[in-house]
């Protein structure tokens, strides 16, 4: 698995702090990554407790959005 850049991390947290909930599709959009970088950070951040699933969002088609947010208990940033 390639190394993620740290600048991602930076972004994906600071809209999540910003927000307090957020989804995927929401999280690329204010980043302005791509879909695919954003699943592997929130998958890499999901994965190490630093944020986790809020709920699910309905969708009128297609699957459920997952509503993701900071893990209040994984640390602290500025």
């Amino acid at each position: 698995m390639s190394r993620i850049p740290d600048a991602w991390f930076r972004r994906i947290l600071t809209v999540l702090y910003e927000l307090r909930h957020s989804t995927r599709a929401e999280i690329v959009r204010a980043t302005r990554l791509n879909v695919s970088s954003v699943s592997q950070a929130v998958q890499h951040l999901l994965q190490h407790g630093v944020v986790q699933r809020a709920g699910q969002l309905r969708s009128a088609v297609g699957r459920r959005r997952d509503e993701l947010k900071l893990n209040s208990e994984a640390g602290y940033f500025l």
